[in-house]
């Protein structure tokens, strides 16, 4: 029994991880994002700060409409997703770094 007890404790316990792993993650991106939004309206670049606020917008709309939705959504997907538009969005095209 104790063997039991011990194997759904730590998949919390990684569930948590993956959790805490997820916000941290995310206010990281968007914070990078939301400076890079403000220099870009401060410099009159208004098709990529329109770009950058959609990709901002896109890696949000997981935790605005999480409660609104029947569907979970795994963290470790949520994840893979924000880190994947990140990189090939706003990384590759508003930083050319493609």
């Amino acid at each position: 029994m104790e063997t039991l007890g011990s194997t759904a404790q730590a998949t919390v316990s990684a569930g948590d991880t993956a959790d805490r792993l997820y916000w941290v993650l995310l206010g990281f991106l968007q914070t990078i994002m939301l400076v890079e939004l403000v220099v870009l309206v401060r410099s009159d670049q208004w098709p990529t700060a329109l770009q950058v606020a959609i990709i901002m917008a896109v890696t949000l709309a997981p935790v605005t409409l999480g409660s609104r939705l029947p569907v979970k959504i795994l963290s470790e997907f949520q994840i893979l997703a924000i880190t994947f538009v990140f990189a090939s969005l706003f990384l590759g095209e508003i930083q050319r770094y493609y």
